[in-house]
């Protein structure tokens, strides 16, 4: 359980989805031809006995900026895709489902996941130095009615991440979304 204090300095105020926070992280910057700039990265960490995993990748500097009536309240919307890094996923996934008794229909496999993101006072450039949290969408496409949100803050700098919980009744659906990356790994 994190202190009062580390909450607000690491997450914003968000707590860690089942106290899981990636501790390993391995990141890369990458810039594109086109000079877009990319952050790479794999967070791993031990919960229970188990290694768990999860890979994301988003472009830092296309991030759409509004504006509000309060020139302290700035929105940022842009992209996350979440990937999966093998047995860590796996095992990531176990520990989601487990923790919570979901059946649910399966969702179609997926190499990754492209959600829209917005960040609340958060910008993307400044990932190397500061705290990054912004809430992911899962837009349901499929038509089973399984759009979520969930909470992902990124600190580079104290090497950790974590996704922290919306709202409870979006759980299964997350849940849902994590495993459509799980049984795809290897794909081509």
């Amino acid at each position: 359980m994190l202190s009062d204090e580390d909450r607000i300095i690491l997450a914003g105020g968000q707590e860690p989805w089942l106290g899981i926070i990636f501790d390993e992280v391995r990141h890369n910057f990458y810039v594109s031809e086109s000079g877009s700039r990319f952050l790479i990265a794999d967070l791993f960490c031990e919960y229970e006995g188990s290694r768990l995993g999860i890979g994301f990748d988003m472009i830092l500097d296309d991030w759409r900026v509004e504006q509000t009536d309060n020139p302290k309240v700035v929105f940022r919307w842009g992209d996350i895709r979440l990937r999966a890094v093998g047995e860590p996923s796996e095992a990531f996934v176990r520990i989601l489902q487990f923790t919570n008794d979901y059946s649910l229909k399966p969702l179609k496999k997926s190499k990754n996941l492209l959600c829209e993101a917005v960040a609340l006072n958060s910008d993307p450039i400044k990932v190397e130095k500061e705290p990054f949290c912004c809430k992911i969408y899962f837009d349901d496409k499929s038509g089973l009615g399984y759009s979520a949100q969930l909470f992902f803050t990124i600190d580079l700098e104290n090497k950790k991440a974590w996704f922290s919980e919306k709202d409870p009744e979006y759980n299964a659906f997350v849940v849902e979304w994590f495993k459509s990356l799980t049984s795809n790994i290897g794909c081509e």
